[in-house]
């Protein structure tokens, strides 16, 4: 029934596009593929399908003042480590929009993000395999220049189907220096805005809240050379699978001031985040209908072994602080010469909130207090100098402490920390105006003090090398090998080889790529999954129109 549906929208969509010539579509395509193989060495899994294929088309009409969208997704099945609930195809994503000056009235599927996220943030990530867009009615006034209103109501994507939980809320936004001279050239506003979550309590087992409500107050001032951000959150009591049902309310504070002149950039970031988990429905775990977010207060790593430990931000409790101080030399300095340098000192320190139980369902715990338990820290330097026209290079040192049981073992004291130091070495030369090479050098040396000493737990040392040639502007041809020499379990030293091939025209992006895949974590903006080892073929087609 729902896929007759379905198809009845696309003819009439398909039909609305052709017969409206003024209008036009828009949208895109990806489409991404694996042919898996054994590798013992490596430990993968059993595969019931050998090959998984996922992939989806997003089309758009606009005409005049309304868009009208839909997105066909397909995961037959999804590739491994996406979550084996999306296997299935079908429109999980259909809208229609009108816009004006004044208002915008959306119907059906939509994401939102009220502030930083704090107590709603709706999204799509495709790598992490999370897509919890809301299905329902919202809608943006602009009643003034300076003035943002939002309205919505609507339950939550939950794989093939929606929430039992039924969302609704509503935020502000005031641009006050619109009003007034007083804050000069100056940017500063204030935001405000309410979510709450209905949700009926079946089991009466442990007097559960029906309705959860959450509110959030956010301040925000930008200078010409600095800026300063605050946004607090708060969240009644919401007992949940997550939380082990606690009865505590849930806290947010993030603080963020930033300091930039001529060369010099300074930031300084702090956050606190107390049982500020919120689900569109209590039982759901994972990455599973989460309502918020809270952003990452770490630097996102990019290359391959700086992101083997990756940390994931813990909604149920964390303290933390991050710097960051950006630095370029002038040209023509000593320490700048011909091209200039820029150095970047990074630092940030995560530990567990400090509080006190007071029985099985609630505790206290003071606001500003570091608890004993360190989640994760880390200090890098990263150093970029062009030598030439043709030659840019990139030295990072990084040295890491991470809490494998909280980022990965739901705190059960088994695996310990890992202590890592990590050198990179990234170097681009432009050989002509077609060719370029790009090489990437890193090692890694670990320690850890974990219980179990198995190779799963305890990996060492690792290396690994990178080269990437360039021919401009269509093809990108790259072999790698990450190397676990460090193992101390001799079957388990072993290369993680991979080669790639890309080809680039237009609005068009294809891949192909063999080798293997190390299990772990991988993670994009603090949100982290499970990517199971894995060896064999990789495609994907990805087109803009």
């Amino acid at each position: 029934m729902i896929k007759s549906i379905s198809t009845t929208i696309l003819i009439a969509f398909l039909s609305l596009s052709s017969a409206y010539s003024q209008g036009r579509v828009t949208g895109n395509f990806v489409t991404e593929g694996q042919y898996y193989q054994q590798d013992s060495s490596i430990g993968t899994t059993e595969f019931p399908k050998q090959v998984a294929v996922q992939g989806y088309l997003n089309m758009r009409y606009h005409l005049d003042n309304f868009e009208f969208g839909m997105r066909y997704e397909a995961y037959r099945p999804p590739l491994l480590g996406i979550d084996s609930r999306f296997e299935n195809s079908g429109f999980p994503f259909i809208y229609g929009t009108y816009r004006s000056d004044m208002v915008d009235v959306t119907a059906g599927n939509f994401y939102e993000q009220f502030g930083s996220g704090l107590i709603l943030r709706t999204y799509e990530e495709k790598s992490l395999g999370v897509d919890n867009s809301l299905n329902g009615v919202r809608i943006n006034l602009r009643p003034d220049d300076g003035v943002e209103i939002t309205g919505l109501m609507g339950t939550m994507r939950n794989f093939w189907s929606q929430s039992s939980g039924i969302i609704r809320g509503a935020k502000g936004k005031v641009y006050l220096d619109q009003y007034t001279d007083f804050f000069g050239d100056n940017g500063v506003s204030v935001e405000g805005g309410m979510i709450s979550k209905y949700e009926e309590d079946q089991e009466n087992t442990y007097n559960l809240p029906e309705n959860v409500f959450a509110y959030f107050l956010r301040s925000t001032f930008i200078a010409n050379e600095f800026s300063l951000d605050a946004e607090y959150s708060y969240k009644i009591n919401d007992p949940s699978a997550v939380n082990n049902f606690s009865y505590n309310s849930g806290q947010g504070l993030l603080l963020s001031g930033s300091y930039y002149t001529d060369g010099l950039g300074v930031s300084l970031d702090f956050h606190r985040s107390d049982n500020m988990d919120f689900r569109a429905e209590r039982s759901a775990t994972g990455n599973v209908m989460n309502m918020n977010f809270i952003p990452p207060l770490t630097k996102q790593h990019t290359y391959g072994l700086t992101s083997l430990y990756p940390y994931a931000t813990q909604l149920v409790g964390e303290i933390g602080v991050q710097a960051n101080i950006t630095y370029k030399f002038d040209k023509g300095t000593t320490l700048g010469g011909e091209h200039g340098t820029t150095v970047s000192l990074n630092y940030s320190r995560i530990q567990g909130i400090d509080s006190n139980r007071v029985d099985d369902f609630t505790y206290t715990s003071d606001f500003f207090a570091f608890g004993n338990r360190l989640f994760y820290q880390d200090l890098n330097i990263e150093v970029s100098k062009r030598f030439s026209e043709d030659l840019k290079t990139t030295v990072s040192l990084i040295t890491q402490i991470y809490d494998k049981d909280v980022a990965e073992n739901g705190w059960a004291p088994i695996i310990g920390k890992v202590n890592s130091n990590i050198a990179v070495f990234d170097a681009t030369y432009r050989l002509s105006e077609t060719y370029a090479l790009k090489m990437d050098l890193e090692h890694l040396w670990a320690s850890q003090d974990s219980v179990l000493k198995t190779p799963d737990f305890v990996n060492g040392n690792w290396m690994m090398a990178l080269f990437e040639l360039t021919i401009s502007p269509n093809y990108y041809i790259s072999f790698s090998d990450q190397y676990n020499y460090g193992n101390k379990f001799v079957d388990h030293q072993v290369h993680y080889y991979s080669g790639s091939f890309a080809y680039v025209t237009g609005g068009t992006r294809m891949q192909m790529s063999y080798g293997r895949q190390r299990s772990g974590i991988i993670c994009v903006g603090g949100v982290c999954r499970f990517v199971p080892a894995s060896n064999g073929l990789y495609f994907t087609v990805s087109t803009t129109f």
